[in-house]
């Protein structure tokens, strides 16, 4: 398993950890980050499956509503 962490700034992290993701997540974004549900991303990996993405916001307060216009990451993941 690979997580991509990609910031609205531009910047990528490859962790092979979730919980690592979730410690780079709150040191880059803060502590009360939230992060939504599973969405099928469009693309295809190596092995022909297609990756899983999820959005993430500052705040769940962000999340509400929110079509992922104030989401400030996304990580994908493939098997």
């Amino acid at each position: 398993m690979a997580y991509t962490i990609k910031f609205s700034d531009g910047s990528t992290h490859i962790e092979p950890n979730y919980t690592c993701v979730l410690g780079i997540l709150a040191e880059v974004v803060g502590d009360d980050f939230a992060v939504g549900d599973e969405e099928q991303d469009g693309m295809v990996d190596v092995s022909g499956y297609q990756p899983m993405r999820r959005l993430v916001w500052a705040s769940e307060e962000d999340s509400e509503g929110d079509d992922g216009s104030r989401a400030v990451a996304t990580v994908r993941w493939t098997e």
